[in-house]
């Protein structure tokens, strides 16, 4: 009966809300709370890592860190953080060869728990175009048509041939003996890293798969329900802001499915009732 009543208030609410705010003068407000409600959900947050979630995130998991690989490292702010806040040791991967040379210098403080490599990841061995703006753009992308979103705004306009190789064909990785981490950030080509790392995946048991997901992925045409295929030994959530760092979410729903940047994390499921 609760329920019911409640469902019914909210319903009169939003005949009441859309009545108002439904016509066309409303629609900058409806647009601005819109962008409010998703920032709070775990969408559009960036800057540093306490504003993403990622800090709160790293430290709800860091008992359960020992080898940990970040694709698409840039200068290494992900890959510092796990090394300042865990004993854990990082495999970082950067192609942008600018980016590559600041990321080696955290090797002067870091040096017995971090392994750099000059490469990108994807789904199979190849030579490919990388398009940035600057010597460290954390927005370099494989994808010459990233440069049309509005937050690139045309800046990509460089670009650099890179190697690419799958994560199932590199010896420094294929030695692990295990991974309990896999980060993934590589502005819209996260899926083909999946696709080049599934026997990987499975044989090294990773516990804990973070993926960024930005608006790159209307261009490939992915989104979470996709990932969560990819992905079926796992649980998906979301990363929240601040001091609220996992939410479970249901990958059919399109609230979930919000082309916004955001990180999501896939949880191995026998692990996922610990954190979720």
């Amino acid at each position: 009966m609760i329920k019911k009543l409640i469902l019914k208030i909210f319903l009169l609410i939003g005949k009441i809300y859309v009545f108002i705010f439904g016509r066309k003068v409303m629609q900058k407000l409806n647009y601005a709370i819109f962008l409010l409600t998703i920032k709070a959900q775990g969408y559009t947050n960036f800057g540093n890592h306490k504003k993403t979630g990622e800090y709160n995130f790293i430290n709800l998991i860091k008992k359960d860190l020992k080898i940990c690989i970040d694709i698409g490292a840039n200068v290494g702010s992900y890959a510092k953080e796990i090394l300042m806040m865990t004993d854990a040791k990082v495999i970082a991967i950067e192609p942008l060869s600018g980016a590559f040379e600041k990321l080696k210098k955290l090797k002067d403080k870091f040096n017995n728990r971090l392994t750099v490599l000059n490469y990108g990841i994807g789904e199979k061995s190849e030579k490919k175009k990388l398009y940035f703006s600057n010597d460290t753009s954390e927005l370099a992308s494989f994808y010459e048509n990233a440069n049309k979103f509005s937050f690139v705004n045309n800046k990509n306009n460089k670009f650099q041939i890179v190697r690419i190789k799958r994560i199932d064909d590199i010896s420094e990785l294929r030695n692990l003996s295990k991974v309990d981490l896999l980060k993934i950030d590589t502005e819209g080509y996260e899926m083909n890293v999946l696709k080049g790392a599934l026997n990987f995946i499975k044989e090294k048991n990773i516990k804990f798969i973070q993926i960024e997901f930005n608006v790159h992925q209307i261009v490939t045409q992915n989104n979470i329900y996709e990932f969560s295929k990819v992905l079926n030994g796992y649980e998906p959530s979301i990363i929240l802001p601040y001091g609220y760092p996992l939410k479970k979410i249901d990958p059919l729903r399109p609230e979930n499915n919000i082309f916004h940047l955001s990180n999501f994390v896939f949880i191995k499921k026998n692990l996922s009732k610990s954190y979720l």
